[in-house]
């Protein structure tokens, strides 16, 4: 699995291809073109198809760098048809962060209705105050599970701190906070079912279930 993070937004799915063997060829399309893009690749070791999001405990690796910091990674511009881009990687870099499954039958999950679990910098979100809160707008964010669109209840959630200083294949302290898009706005607002936990850390093997049936209201 690979695919190419834009550097100039975190919005929407990445561009992303796919390979069915240790070694193949891939084709990535849907690039935009006149931008740079990092590369980002790993094994898909939880089996679960074509997925566009890497899950907690997958093999990584970042084209560029031995490190799992995604700002030290090598931006690729891609400027029409672009070949001869080859990767490799081993079981070096495992991928660190918070996973488990997510539920909630209050309401219909859907596209429109999405649940979201969001990681943020330790100790900076307070529940009720949207301003800590802010999605990839805001300075604290790190990262949403599943590139922030999990449209079904009680499916597996992979929440990775992307955008952290600290290694993503590193044990860190994160703010995590799961949530029912209630109004259908993709941001959580007043009267949306959440549930904040502040300060956990995050692992690579270590399954956390959330259920936000009952749960708190923003």
């Amino acid at each position: 699995m690979i695919l190419f993070v834009d550097t100039g937004s975190s919005n929407g799915d990445p561009a992303s291809g796919y390979v069915n063997a240790s070694t193949g060829s891939y084709g990535v399309i849907g690039i935009a073109a006149s931008s740079n893009y990092i590369p980002v690749f790993w094994h898909n070791a939880v089996g679960d198809g074509h997925t566009s999001h890497p899950h907690v405990g997958d093999y990584a690796a970042i084209g560029g760098t031995a490190t799992c910091l995604l700002n030290n990674g090598t931006p690729v511009n891609i400027n029409g048809v672009l070949t001869g881009q080859n990767y490799s990687f081993s079981e070096t870099n495992q991928l660190s962060g918070y996973f488990g499954t997510i539920s909630y039958t209050g309401g219909t999950v859907s596209y429109c209705h999405e649940l979201q679990v969001q990681l943020y910098k330790p100790n900076t979100v307070t529940a009720g105050n949207d301003t800590t809160a802010q999605g990839s707008d805001g300075s604290n964010y790190l990262g949403s599970a599943n590139n922030g669109a999990i449209t079904s209840s009680g499916v597996r959630y992979d929440a990775i701190p992307y955008k952290s200083t600290t290694s993503m294949c590193s044990t860190q302290n994160v703010d995590v906070l799961a949530y029912y898009d209630d109004d259908g706005n993709y941001s959580i607002s007043t009267g949306d079912h959440y549930i904040l936990l502040s300060n956990v850390s995050t692992s690579i093997s270590t399954s956390h279930t959330i259920n936000l049936n009952g749960s708190s209201t923003w």
